[in-house]
């Protein structure tokens, strides 16, 4: 009984709140008549629509149409494509005499080693101190902070992620970033041995910025001995060899120009920076390197060249071989510290003792060959020099005869003077 009231009740309200609507709702507004010669209005975002052109006369020619306005003019800036890798990325480059490591983020260099050269622990050396954070090898550094910091964080796309070079033809290697307005590439071109050639270019807004490609800091992860100074920033100016020790280094750093080639040496490597074309301007400075949880930091050498876009920066990383960096050129065999007097007798010599190694096949067996080939040359001096000996040992006893003699006669009497006559009668 009770569900039958609750649905009738329903159904009165419906009915009730229907006729109320159909009633008394609001009545619908007829659309207001459009008057002769006039338009509907246009949405405020409607794109403004071009009135058409007066009709043509017969026997006229049209009016030319008014140019439609233009906004405030903008300098023109050509649009940059961007260029950016999607993830963090490691690229190895391995050869017969070093294998190198890079990361695509700012295309710099995390491992350099050298396959020929084994450390106290058998490994190949490294190139790359292991402590190196905000600078690392072959940064690209303009002088502005704010693109210095783009170019450090960077991920640049890389041309490949293996590359195996061989004797028989360079291989290159390019990495190239762009975020719509900072533009770089950085190009390395590797053989089997010898010079690296590395071509850079910056650009800000499609200009180019001048542009500095560093080494640093330091070189390599060389043990500290007392007394022995450690990698230091090295130069070659006007045909010298300067050297400059992390310690004497200004905190603003040392400025080079007309540098024939600059870097950082170690007690037995070098990381070399050489202009292609000429001379260069570069600079060195120091840096601190973050010791071990008891070690305090330690001042370490970045030294940097400049470099012209589209020309090749010739890079060198290995050891201090006078011979080898000889043939290189462009004056590295200076980087050698072999004396200025010894160095000529020194350099035929270690010539030398290579010829021989490569004849024997060991270093022991070299030195011994090379000592006794040295004795057989100086063979008449040492025999002429014994002589003379022996004819000084057969005066002895007639010498000390002449001088009993004259024991007792004072030095400043006349008569020592007759003992100098029969003392050189007797030679």
């Amino acid at each position: 009984m009770e569900e039958r009231r609750l649905l009738v009740a329903v159904a009165l309200s419906l009915l009730i709140l229907t006729g109320y609507s159909l009633l008394f709702g609001p009545k619908a507004q007829p659309p207001a008549p459009e008057t002769p010669g006039t338009e509907a209005a246009v949405p405020s975002t409607a794109v403004p629509v071009t009135p058409p052109a007066s009709p043509v006369q017969p026997g006229t020619s049209p009016a030319p149409a008014a140019p439609a306005p233009t906004p405030a003019s903008e300098p023109e800036r050509a649009a940059v494509p961007t260029v950016v890798a999607e993830l963090e990325q490691r690229v190895e480059v391995e050869a017969e005499d070093f294998s190198i490591a890079f990361s695509n983020r700012g295309a710099r260099v995390l491992s350099w080693k050298l396959a020929r050269y084994l450390s106290e622990e058998g490994r190949p050396e490294e190139m790359v101190p292991a402590r190196s954070r905000d600078v690392r090898p072959l940064d690209l550094e303009t002088g502005d902070p704010a693109v210095d910091e783009v170019l450090r964080n960077a991920l640049f796309r890389p041309s490949t992620t293996t590359l195996t070079v061989n004797e028989s033809s360079p291989r290159t290697l390019s990495f190239e970033f762009s975020d719509g307005r900072i533009r770089a590439e950085k190009s390395l071109t590797f053989q089997g041995a010898g010079l690296i050639s590395v071509v850079a270019v910056v650009e800000v807004d499609g200009q180019g910025v001048p542009a500095r490609l560093v080494w640093g800091p330091g070189i390599g992860n060389e043990a500290e001995i007392q007394g022995y100074a450690g990698p230091q920033g090295v130069a070659l100016l006007q045909g010298e060899v300067e050297r400059f020790p992390a310690d004497d280094l200004e905190p603003a750093g040392q400025s080079l120009s007309t540098v024939r080639w600059a870097g950082v040496e170690g007690r037995f490597f070098a990381a070399l920076m050489i202009p292609s074309e000429g001379l260069a301007s570069g600079a060195l400075r120091p840096a601190m390197q973050p010791g071990d949880a008891e070690e305090e930091p330690t001042p370490a050498v970045v030294a940097g060249v400049d470099v012209i876009p589209g020309t090749p920066l010739l890079l060198f990383v290995g050891a201090k071989d006078h011979q080898a960096l000889g043939r290189l050129g462009y004056g590295l065999e200076k980087v050698v510290p072999v004396g200025d007097w010894i160095g000529p007798i020194v350099v035929p010599l270690m010539r030398l003792l290579r010829w021989v190694h490569g004849l024997v096949g060991n270093w022991g067996w070299a030195i011994v060959i090379l000592t006794v080939m040295i004795n057989m040359v100086m063979a008449p001096l040492r025999h002429y020099s014994i002589a003379n000996g022996m004819k000084m040992a057969k005066m002895q006893p007639e010498m000390k005869v002449i001088q009993e003699r004259y024991r007792k006669v004072p030095m400043m009497d006349p008569r020592r003077q007759k003992m100098q006559e029969e003392m050189g009668a007797l030679y």
